[in-house]
């Protein structure tokens, strides 16, 4: 996603990149250590701002766009979906993350996105019928031949 908003939008200080990406610094940060390593993105204090870093495509960052610009080729061909459904989808999706930052300031209707994907909490019940805690735990013993091998006792 850096790489796309780098070559729409050209060079980018990190907090504008964060801020188009919707993430915070200690995500991105590392994100673009990593781009940087693999040669695709070099980064610099501005010479406005010393405050600011600005990131910027290398001439390998740039020539990897031709690349990327198969990948929706790519999905039609392993999802079967056409353009316009993943052009859909997208649209789907933007609308889907405006809502969420339009909603409750930092609540995001009652749940944080991390939250979303987590089990709901087991009742009591299910804690001790799968394991949980009050479970009974198996025995086991050496059976009536003594063979070395557990077998349940009751």
């Amino acid at each position: 996603m850096v790489m796309l908003v780098l070559w729409e939008h050209g060079e980018q200080p990190v907090k504008r990149l964060g801020e188009r990406l919707r993430l915070d610094s200690g995500t991105l940060s590392p994100l673009l250590k990593r781009l940087e390593a693999a040669g695709l993105v070099h980064r610099e204090r501005s010479a406005h701002d010393e405050r600011s870093v600005e990131v910027r495509l290398t001439d390998e960052g740039t020539a990897l766009r031709a690349r990327a610009l198969q990948v929706p080729r790519r999905i039609m061909a392993a999802t079967g979906f056409t353009l316009e459904e993943i052009a859909a989808l997208r649209a789907t999706l933007n609308r889907l993350t405006t809502a969420l930052d339009q909603a409750a300031p930092g609540n995001h209707a009652g749940l944080r996105l991390t939250e979303w994907a987590r089990p709901a909490p087991r009742t009591r019940t299910e804690k001790r019928t799968q394991g949980g805690l009050g479970a009974k735990a198996p025995r086991f013993g050496t059976g009536r031949g003594g063979g070395g091998l557990p077998t349940p006792r009751g």
